[in-house]
C-alpha cells in the first residue's frame, strides 16, 4: 500500500506540475484586478493555520485605519454564488472559516464566493473605499494574480520535507514556493531557544537560499470560552470528571496535548476535517460532564438542531491567536501594510 501512495504521489504531482506549466505558458490564463490583494495560503492539505493567520492580518490592518475585506471560498457552504457575511449569516450560509472570521474581524467585510475574481470585483462596488483584499486559501487559484502572496507551513511538517498526495500532505509543488513573497513557519514552540529554532529552519535555509523572508508564529491559547450564553459548569468542577474534546480539524494533536494538561482523562473524539455533525455522531458525547471544541468547529455546533439541550450547558470552545514572534514582528507587519499603501497611492494617482 505504501509504494502505491508512492506511485500515485508522482502522478498527482505530474498533473498538478502540467496544470502551472499551462500557466507559467499563459495557456491558461491569469487575471490582475485594481486593488492591492495578499493571499494566505499554503502548499499542503490543512493544518498550518491559514484562519487566524488571516485574522491576525485583517485585524493589523483594520486596526491601522485601512478599510479591509476578507473573500474566501466558503468551503462545504449550503450556498452559491457571491454572499456577503452579515451578523445573522450562519456557517451553513458561508462556511464555518468565513463564520468564524467575520465574528472576529469584526470591522472587516467578509465574503465568500469561488469565483475571486468576481468576489473582489463585488466587494468593491459594495465599498467604493475599499483598500485591501485579504484571501484566505487563494494560492492554488492562479487565474487570480495576487499582490502580496504569504506561504504558510507547519513547523513540524515543512512544506520542503513533505511529498505529494496521498503519500504525503502536498497539494502543490515545492516550486511554488518562488512565488511567495514571505514564508510563515506557523505553530513554532513556544519559547525555543535559538540554536534549536536554527536547526528546525535550516531545511528552509538550504531550500530557500537565506531565512531573509522567512518568519515563524506561534499559537496564543486563550482561555475556554462558553459557546452557549447560558453555560455554567466551572472548569475545576469537572477536572476529576469526563470531559471530551471534539475536533472536526485537520492537525487537532497540539490543541488536544495543550488541553490535556489542565484534564489529562480527556477523551478526544475526532472527525475528518469540515465534517457535518450528524445526530449519530453526538451520541459519542453521552455522559460527558464537559465539551471542548476548536472555534471553527464551534461555528458549525452553534447552528446544528441536533446538538443535545442537555450538553448546551457544558460546551466550551477553545480560542486561540497567533502571533509573529518578537524578534521579526514589526518588519512583518511593516512589510504589509507598507504594500497596501504605497499600492493604493498608485491607485490613487492614476485616476486623476
Amino acid at each position: 500500500m505504501r509504494h502505491l501512495r508512492y506511485i500515485l504521489s508522482w502522478l498527482y504531482g505530474s498533473v498538478v506540475a502540467v496544470r502551472n506549466l499551462l500557466y507559467d505558458r499563459h495557456i491558461l490564463k491569469s487575471y490582475s484586478v485594481d486593488i492591492p490583494t495578499i493571499s494566505v495560503g499554503n502548499l499542503a492539505v490543512g493544518g498550518t493555520g491559514k484562519t487566524p493567520h488571516t485574522i491576525y492580518i485583517a485585524n493589523m490592518l483594520s486596526g491601522r485605519g485601512l478599510n479591509v475585506a476578507v473573500l474566501l471560498r466558503g468551503y462545504k457552504r449550503h450556498t452559491r454564488g457571491f454572499v456577503l457575511a452579515t451578523e445573522w449569516s450562519t456557517a451553513g450560509e458561508i462556511g464555518d472559516e468565513a463564520k468564524l472570521i467575520s465574528l472576529r474581524c469584526p470591522r472587516v467585510k467578509v465574503a465568500v464566493c469561488a469565483d475571486r475574481i468576481e468576489g473582489i470585483r463585488r466587494l468593491c462596488e459594495l465599498s467604493r473605499n475599499l483598500d485591501v483584499v485579504v484571501l484566505d486559501d487563494c494560492m492554488q487559484y492562479r487565474r487570480l494574480r495576487v499582490g502580496l502572496s504569504l506561504l504558510l507551513t507547519a513547523a513540524d511538517n515543512l512544506y520542503c520535507s513533505d511529498h505529494y498526495l496521498p503519500y504525503g500532505q502536498l497539494r502543490d509543488l515545492h516550486s511554488r514556493d518562488k512565488s511567495a513573497d514571505m514564508v510563515i513557519v506557523s505553530g513554532m514552540p513556544y519559547n525555543c531557544a535559538p540554536k534549536e529554532k536554527q536547526a528546525l529552519l535550516q531545511p528552509l535555509n538550504e531550500r530557500l537560499g537565506s531565512l531573509s523572508r522567512v518568519f515563524t508564529s506561534e499559537i496564543k491559547y486563550l482561555p475556554l470560552q462558553p459557546l452557549w450564553s447560558d453555560c455554567r459548569v466551572s472548569q475545576t468542577a469537572v477536572e476529576n470528571n469526563k470531559v471530551v474534546i471534539l475536533t472536526a480539524i485537520a492537525r487537532p494533536e497540539t490543541m488536544v496535548k495543550k488541553l490535556r494538561e489542565q484534564y489529562p482523562k480527556a477523551v478526544h473524539v475526532q472527525f475528518a476535517d469540515h465534517h457535518e455533525f450528524s445526530e449519530n455522531d453526538f451520541r459519542k458525547l453521552d455522559g460527558a460532564d464537559m465539551v471542548i471544541t476548536t472555534e471553527k468547529d464551534a461555528m458549525r455546533l452553534k447552528d446544528n438542531p441536533n446538538y443535545p439541550e442537555q450538553l448546551k450547558c457544558r460546551t466550551f470552545m477553545q480560542p486561540i491567536n497567533v502571533g509573529i514572534q518578537e524578534d521579526k514582528k514589526e518588519m512583518f507587519n511593516q512589510i504589509i501594510y507598507s504594500y497596501v499603501t504605497e499600492n493604493n497611492s498608485d491607485r490613487r494617482l492614476s485616476a486623476r
